[in-house]
């Protein structure tokens, strides 16, 4: 009997599946707790919505919003608001995929195009309009606005606003701000001055109530000068600075509602007076003051002694350079306090056209943007999720993979033009270098012959059509050799994709503009020939100065340039049929308008033209005739230009630029007329002076060779006009008062020369001692050459030449003054005047 020894074999058992995915988890009160975790910055929330439907319904319930503002409690800096021409403009100050674009916060409204910008606080801005007297309160965030009007008692005229501020009712102790007006209510503060007892008053408005509270004033105050920066909440009290040049600050407690002026024991720094100042909050929550100068930065905080005195504490000196990383020769003019931040304890510095912020507590700095114009900006911290709209939340994740796509569809379709592109550009170039030439020796010649005019009129037209197509294609390429713009664009893909589909579409019509206008340029190079022999036989023109005249023997000296305009226009041909054409012939009287005319019409040429030429009867009519100068900066190449607007001819000219400034300041003062130039101050404390001459029209900036005087470098500048209608330059000091005049040498350099220095006692009768913030040059008339002066509370006339004196009236608000000239008769039909 075998056996049989059977072999069991080990049943092998199946692999186990995989185990499942976790699920995210389902428990809301779960991932609520995970997602108050998340950072503040606007793009938490709407990344954090992309991962399910349940995760974007969390976080837009508002209940949700609610703690997730309460759990941070302090809002992030979005950006900060600029008064760019009296209207509000934002600018974010994060970094993608934070940045926040500009159209998000941009304040639609027809009637606040001229209002000024007072301030933001707890996700709040203020803004004032002039024109309506009324506040606005705005909240970019959930775009709620409230319209406050000011009080009653400011409609007569006696009292006028000066400042203002907003704030949350509810105050910091355990409450968050944002949300709109329905969660948050707000106070206004209004800050006003009384013109007839010369006090500052201040009033509250409360959103609860609906009402304005009654007014608290201060004692009489000497002299109320602008106010240097807007509120700055320290603790339970509101600060500004009255003066940026003297010992002011004005103080509203809101727990107590009372307001006062704090002055004198201002700290005594080892900078130079040319500071500029920024009250801010100390280091235990006391007011401090931020003082910087070129050479450094200083903070101070006020102290009150067990005796009640108070003192100023300096708690902190850093240098410029170190907490900025910049070399450490920076010029005074280019640096400059634009701005606190109350929450993160922040400054906003410029230096140069660089715009930073620096953190106090933890001295760190960080580059926030570049801008040829200074102005203030408002910092604006508040809680934004952008909207959770989807638009912006596909927008930051998928931004970067769509602007790649849309770079690489971009450069293979202009590497097919780039080459041919080049070579239009290159060929334009030469034939207006042609037309250039043949055009500018044509202006130098007398032309009498009509057609060679008409040809001549057509080479011009095709050499500034010329112009303008190298001139658009220059533009072009500024503005893709910045490719920041291009990665931080906030704009959602749809809308970008759209954006670039435009700018082809632009670059085509650039293209065919280019093709057509080198056909119109190669046609009037192809029929010069025959219009550079001819005009080889014309007479050049005499290049004598002609802004005087002589007329001897029947021959005039001078207005060479003048006539022959005339001569070309009357020699002219007019095709039958059309209305003539007119030319007017415009100028002061006593010039010599009818003379010139007349030598005009008596030219052999002329006489031969017409037939008959009538002198009509003198008619006169009163018809104001002016030119507009405007003055703008250009953001893209850092360049100043002006363009002149004629009433005659109903446009405007075109720009003249100069060339590129390293920083626009304010201008300090408005334009001087001396000679045929106009000058402004670019700066009250720099060495700039603008001028634009309106005979040549050229525009240009003249710095450096500043006079030296012998005055501290806490000045009043102005601009005058000297002996022989040369530019002339002011200088008041407390010290005295000095007159300077640019004179040029035989070499053509400038140089600036004393002509006159008196003492402000001599010429206006006053005590020799008279403190340095309590003067000021307010305005200056060129016709009479005459300074307004305010001292104290008065306001003085000087006239130069005479050196007399006389006093205007007295005013506590400081504006500048306008002079105005003009003849005037009393009980004209123009105006109504009672007469008693």
């Amino acid at each position: 009997m075998t056996c049989r020894r059977q072999r069991r074999r080990r049943r092998t058992s199946p692999a186990a599946p995989a185990p499942p995915p976790v699920p995210p988890p389902d428990n809301d009160d779960l991932i609520q707790e995970i997602l108050l975790r998340l950072s503040s910055h606007p793009s938490s929330l709407p990344r954090a919505s992309l991962v399910c439907k349940q995760w974007r319904r969390l976080v837009s319930d508002p209940a949700f919003l609610r703690r997730f503002r309460a759990r941070h409690r302090d809002p992030p800096l979005l950006g900060v608001f600029k008064d760019e021409l009296h209207h509000p403009v934002f600018r974010s100050v994060l970094d993608p995929p934070d940045l926040i674009p500009p159209d998000r916060f941009a304040l639609r409204l027809d009637d606040y195009r001229a209002a000024s910008l007072l301030g933001c606080r707890h996700g709040l801005v203020l803004i004032f309009n002039y024109n309506t007297c009324e506040f606005l309160v705005w909240d970019p965030v959930s775009g709620d606005r409230r319209r406050v009007a000011v009080p009653q008692e400011l409609d007569g005229g006696e009292r006028s606003v000066m400042n203002g501020a907003v704030l949350c009712a509810a105050g910091d102790d355990g409450h968050v701000h944002g949300g709109g007006f329905r969660s948050c209510h707000f106070k206004v503060v209004l800050i006003g001055a009384s013109k007839m007892d010369g006090r500052i008053f201040a009033s509250i408005y409360s959103s609860v109530t609906g009402e304005w509270g009654d007014a608290i004033f201060t004692g009489p105050v000497s002299t109320i000068y602008y106010f240097g920066s807007p509120a700055i909440l320290v603790g339970n009290s509101l600060y500004w600075l009255l003066s940026v040049w003297g010992p002011h600050i004005l103080e509203f407690n809101l727990e107590t509602s009372t307001l006062a002026v704090i002055d004198g024991n201002w700290p005594q720094m080892h900078f130079s007076s040319d500071c500029h100042y920024c009250i801010m909050r100390g280091e235990d929550g006391n007011v401090g003051l931020a003082i910087l100068s070129y050479r450094g930065f200083q903070m101070w905080e006020r102290k009150v002694t067990l005796g009640g005195a108070a003192k100023w504490v300096l708690w902190k000196t850093v240098k410029l350079h170190d907490i900025l990383g910049l070399s450490s020769a920076v010029q005074r003019e280019k640096t400059d306090i634009v701005g606190y931040s109350e929450d993160p304890n922040a400054f906003i510095l410029v230096v140069d056209t660089d715009f930073y912020m620096f953190q106090v507590d933890s001295m760190q700095s960080k580059k926030l943007f570049d801008c040829n114009v200074v102005t203030r900006c408002h910092p604006f911290t508040s809680f934004y999720t952008a909207g959770l709209d989807m638009e912006h939340v596909v927008s930051a994740v998928t931004g970067e993979l769509v602007t790649r796509f849309i770079s690489y569809l971009m450069s293979k379709y202009s590497r097919r033009h780039e080459i041919s592109e080049e070579k239009q550009l290159k060929r334009l170039q030469q034939l207006l270098l042609r037309v250039s030439m043949v055009v500018k020796e044509a202006d130098g010649r007398y032309i009498t012959n009509s057609g060679m005019l008409m040809q001549l009129k057509a080479l011009a037209d095709a050499m500034y059509r010329g112009h303008h197509v190298l001139d658009m294609f220059r533009c072009r390429t500024l503005i893709q050799e910045d490719p920041i713009k291009e990665v931080s664009n906030p704009f959602p893909p749809l809308k970008r994709f759209c954006k670039i589909v435009d700018a082809s579409g632009k670059d085509k019509a650039r293209h065919l503009e280019l093709h057509r206008t080198l056909e119109i340029l190669e046609t009037a190079v192809d029929h010069m020939a025959e219009f550079v022999v001819l005009l080889g036989g014309c007479d050049r023109m005499s290049r004598r100065p002609y802004d005087t005249y002589l007329y001897i023997d029947n021959f005039m000296f001078g207005r060479h340039s003048e006539k022959q305009r005339l001569l070309n226009f009357l020699l002219e041909y007019n095709p039958p049929g059309v209305q003539p054409a007119v030319l007017p012939i415009i100028g002061a009287l006593g010039v010599g308008k009818k003379t010139l005319v007349a030598h005009v019409c008596a030219d052999e040429r002329v006489q031969s033209q017409f037939s008959s030429i009538l002198h009509l009867n003198e008619v006169v009519h009163l018809k104001l005739v002016f030119n507009l100068v405007l003055i703008c900066a250009s953001k893209m190449d850092r360049r100043i230009f002006a363009s002149v607007y004629s009433l005659v001819t109903g446009e405007w000219g075109d720009a003249i630029f100069t060339g590129p400034v390293s920083t626009i300041y304010h201008f300090g003062s408005p334009a001087i007329l001396v000679g045929n130039a106009l000058y402004w101050l670019l700066s009250v404390s720099g060495h700039h002076i603008l001028e634009f001459n309106l005979e040549t029209l050229t525009l240009a900036v003249t710095d450096g060779n500043w006079p030296e005087t012998n005055f501290s470098s806490d000045c009043r500048y102005c601009i005058m006009r000297r002996e022989d209608d040369n530019v002339g330059l002011a200088i008041l000091s407390y010290s005295g008062f000095q007159m300077w005049e640019r004179k040029v040498t035989l070499g053509g350099a400038a140089k600036w020369v004393l002509r006159k220095t008196v003492k402000l006692h001599g010429i206006l009768g006053l005590s020799s001692a008279v403190q340095r913030e309590k003067i000021d040059i307010v305005g200056y008339a060129v016709d009479l050459n005459a300074f307004i002066l305010v001292v104290d509370m008065a306001f003085y006339m000087v006239q130069v030449d005479s050196m007399q004196f006389k006093k205007l009236f007295d005013c506590i608000v400081i504006t500048r003054c306008h002079p105005f000239t003009s003849f005037y008769t009393a009980g004209s039909p123009r105006f109504n005047v009672t007469l008693a």
